[in-house]
């Protein structure tokens, strides 16, 4: 998972988390996810330099080398570093899907709905938020279905002042989410995986 300030300047490995910051490379956090062993993940740019972790996620091999595995409430947490929301945000997630459990909100990622990620039950997006402003119903839009065991991409767009997201999925631009105009800063963990905020559910991610 990525998150900077304008666009990504490396494509970070599987599973790996990139978020916004004043450093010049625009990088605030980069977690990464393929030690392959033990429950920390290293955080690239982080003064504590880890992930923490919720449950026991676990680690599988995948094509692509090692892939975290969360499922049933596991997850591994980064810490809150500051305002993912706060203006212009880039945010790209790379994950597995293993099962869609949940009947509508299958969490990616969610910081407390500063940031949100969640697929449907037939593999449709379905809601996304940043600075505590949540677009539901996604599927309406977004009516491509994403197949379970396949690696999927996402990257969330939103420039310095604008309203609306562009929604990457897979190296498509699927289309734009009006209505993106939340900077509430919200003090949680961004959790991988499974919800720091009511209503979203649970995911089965590798």
């Amino acid at each position: 998972m990525a998150l900077w300030s304008g666009a990504p300047r490396v494509k970070p490995p599987f599973w790996a988390a990139t978020i916004r910051s004043p450093r010049p490379a625009g990088l605030f956090d980069t977690a990464i996810f393929n030690e392959g062993a033990g429950q920390l993940a290293s955080n690239l740019a982080a003064t504590n330099g880890f992930a923490s972790v919720t449950g026991t996620p676990t680690w599988v091999k995948i094509v692509e080398g090692h892939a975290a595995y969360c499922t049933g409430g596991s997850s591994f947490d980064i810490q809150n570093h500051g305002n993912i929301a706060a203006g212009g945000v880039t945010i790209q997630v790379r994950f597995l899907p293993v099962t869609w459990p949940a009947a509508i909100y299958n969490t990616i990622f969610d910081k407390n709905r500063e940031a949100s990620l969640a697929f449907n039950s037939s593999g449709q997006l379905r809601f996304i938020s940043l600075g505590n402003v949540g677009v539901d119903n996604l599927e309406a839009t977004f009516t491509t279905t994403y197949p379970l065991g396949i690696v999927h991409d996402v990257i969330m767009v939103r420039a310095a002042g604008a309203t609306t997201v562009d929604m990457w999925i897979d190296g498509i631009n699927r289309g734009t989410v009006a209505g993106m105009s939340g900077t509430t800063a919200v003090d949680s963990v961004l959790a991988l995986g499974r919800p720091t905020s009511a209503a979203l559910a649970n995911a089965d991610n590798q």
